[in-house]
Formats: C-alpha cells, structure tokens, sequence
C-alpha cells in the first residue's frame, strides 16, 4: 500500500569541543531527503577581459545546505526518557539555540574582562557543529539561520503517557 506521509531519515547535528574535537552533544532530528537541497556559490576573480581570467577560480564553491527538520520526541518516550517525559523536546530547541547564541558563561566572563579593562574585542568560540544523514554524510556545518516553528497539537499526548 503506497503511504502519502513523507519517508523520513535519522539524521542530526553532533557538537564538538572546539578545542578537543570531542562530541559535547548531539542534536537527533528526523529530515524528508525530498526537501534537502544544496546550493553551490562560485569563487572566482571578478570581472576581466582577459580570456585566461575567465577559467580560474579562487577557491572551492561556497556550499549552502538548506533543510526542514522534525524534532519529535515520540521515541524518547516509548523508551521511557525522562528528559522526554519532563521536557518534551525543549532541550533539543536549546541546543540548536546554543548553536548561534553565545552561552550564559562566555557573555559573564567576557562583562568580567571589560569591566577589568582586559578584553580584546573576538568572537566567541562556539562548538563545531557537525551535520550527519545517513550512513556516509556528515559535513561541518556554519548555521547561518534558522527558524523554529512549534506545534502543540501533540502535546496533550506528551502530557498523557503514564509515568
């Protein structure tokens, strides 16, 4: 019987200890390989009139993953989760926002260095994210945006698992 539901993969984006390389976290969502794309953005010289100018590039493409994912925490709770039975999929939605949001930590020792005159204006080291699907994909990432849209249709199923 043909199913008109959407055929989901396991995917996720593991964090990495920017120093050690270590995984910190990791982030499960389910994606419809149907709406993956990439785009690839040339880097090549600017404008020339010289024939040979017109054949060189500057450097590999600028690659952009754009992706809808599904973060569901049904799972979590046939295993019997706590943090799913708690939280639900909050933790998840925090972790994405760690991935462009400075933590609690970096933003009060950074105010400590300024108010001490010590602090050399850079940017704050984030974990690495890293992007995975499937068996043999996984690609260091930057999240360049993103959108979070919640739906509370399921959660008066969250709420009704017997604990």
């Amino acid at each position: 019987m043909l199913s008109s539901q959407p055929n989901y993969l396991r995917a996720g984006i593991v964090l990495l200890d920017p120093q050690s390389g270590e995984p910190r976290d990791a982030i499960p969502l389910m994606i419809n390989p149907q709406t993956l794309s990439t785009q690839f953005e040339i880097k090549a010289p600017g404008s020339s009139d010289t024939r040979n100018e017109q054949m060189r590039l500057n450097g590999p493409p600028k690659e952009t993953i754009s992706f809808e994912a599904i973060l569901d925490a049904t799972d979590a709770l046939e295993r019997g989760d706590q943090d799913a039975l708690d939280f639900g999929i909050g933790h998840y939605i925090a972790a994405l926002r760690s991935l462009i949001t400075p933590s609690k930590k970096q933003l009060l020792d950074n105010d400590a260095l300024a108010k001490e005159g010590k602090l050399t204006i850079m940017p704050m080291i984030q974990p690495l994210p890293v992007f995975s699907w499937g068996l043999r994909r996984r690609v260091p990432v930057k999240v360049s945006s993103m959108s979070l849209t919640e739906d509370f249709s399921a959660l008066s199923s969250i709420r009704s698992v017997p604990r």
